[in-house]
């Protein structure tokens, strides 16, 4: 899945990749590299990391398209 399609809303991504988590799917973002350090700690951190950013990035670009 490509991450700014599962919501244009930072805090409408993160609670649902909150519930993906809780159910035990696997999420895997096309447009993220592989992240595999062999550290499941570090791994997690990087991806949560990364997530929030591109939630970010998802929500000002909506916002922007809505000012013009």
């Amino acid at each position: 899945m490509i991450l700014d399609r599962l919501s244009r809303n930072y805090a409408d991504i993160k609670q649902v990749v909150s519930q993906l988590r809780n159910k035990k799917v696997r999420l895997i973002i096309d447009d993220l590299p592989n992240m595999n350090t062999g550290n499941p700690l570090i791994d997690q951190f990087m991806l949560d990391m990364i997530i929030g950013l591109m939630s970010f990035v998802a929500q000002n670009e909506r916002e922007k398209i809505k000012e013009t």
